[in-house]
């Protein structure tokens, strides 16, 4: 069975853009949700030293895991098992990872509308089934607890991003806290991307493992630390999950691996890669 599938136009937009550059036009890039700004000086300065010095090979970074666990600690006041990070190679292999072990086929799974395109279009891949939920600016383009209370019959999951793409709106922390009292009393799935976590100026960003600890949750350094280009990413697991969070390592600094609960997009192939705070913004 095929899928009709949409163009992801960001791609074909981004290729005129480059276009019109290499053509000698000033071009000011929009069509993806990505920082103008590099990494951090010494994420690649680690970088550089460790592709100098060490063979590489399969990959895997248990004092990266173990920083991401503190940084959860720090952040977000929640406890996480350094083994419940899985590193991917990118956020987009954790959110496929996070949807094909948590539903199956024909599942409906709810989400905004206005979204990120590329959830509807991995849910179909998948062979899925998206629910698109209109969301206007009275509910400031968000899913709620009530809507998500109305859906009859009640979802196999629901994909949250706050904040959101391309929105920018935040899901406030009572607001997170009745969409998890609501999932739980109604068995639905909680899929949570917060790659966009330190990117807020006017509210803080709570992470839905505060509210709900089987939540799946998708981060990543491509945002908040400016580097999208290693494709270095990572998920949080449930910890009953675990045994079926196999890695999958690929060589080089940019490993890829699986988790199974809560996935995070990320950044760096070395510990020291990540900034000391890594969900602050840079100036």
């Amino acid at each position: 069975m095929t899928t009709d599938i949409e163009p992801f136009h960001a791609i074909a937009i981004s290729r005129l853009a480059h276009r019109l550059k290499a053509a000698g036009r000033k071009v000011i890039h929009m069509e993806f949700g990505q920082p103008s700004t590099g990494a951090p000086v010494a994420a690649i300065a680690r970088a550089h030293a460790v592709l100098d010095s060490d063979g590489m090979g399969y990959w895997e970074s248990i004092p990266l895991k173990t920083r991401l666990a503190r940084h959860y600690a720090e952040t977000y006041g929640v406890t996480v098992d350094p083994d419940q990070f899985v590193m991917t190679c990118g956020a987009s292999p954790a959110l496929v990872l996070a949807l094909a072990s948590s539903f199956k086929p024909r599942d409906r799974v709810a989400l905004a509308r206005p979204g990120y395109v590329a959830y509807r279009n991995t849910l179909k891949a998948l062979n899925f089934v998206p629910v698109e939920i209109p969301c206007g600016e009275a509910v400031r383009y968000q899913l709620t607890a009530q809507v998500l209370t109305a859906l009859d019959p009640a979802p196999a999951g629901v994909i949250i991003a706050s904040p959101a793409n391309p929105t920018g709106t935040i899901i406030p922390a009572a607001e997170l806290a009745a969409i998890a009292e609501v999932c739980r009393a109604r068995g639905i799935k909680i899929i949570s991307d917060e790659i966009y976590h330190g990117l807020s100026y006017d509210q803080p960003t709570h992470s839905m493992l505060e509210f709900e600890p089987t939540a799946l949750v998708v981060n990543s350094f491509s945002k908040s630390a400016g580097a999208p280009a290693p494709r270095q990413g990572l998920r949080r697991q449930h910890v009953p999950d675990l045994a079926l969070a196999q890695p999958a390592r690929g060589p080089g600094g940019a490993g890829r691996a699986r988790r199974v609960g809560r996935p995070c997009r990320g950044l760096s192939a070395q510990p020291g890669n990540l900034p000391e705070s890594p969900a602050e913004p840079r100036p």
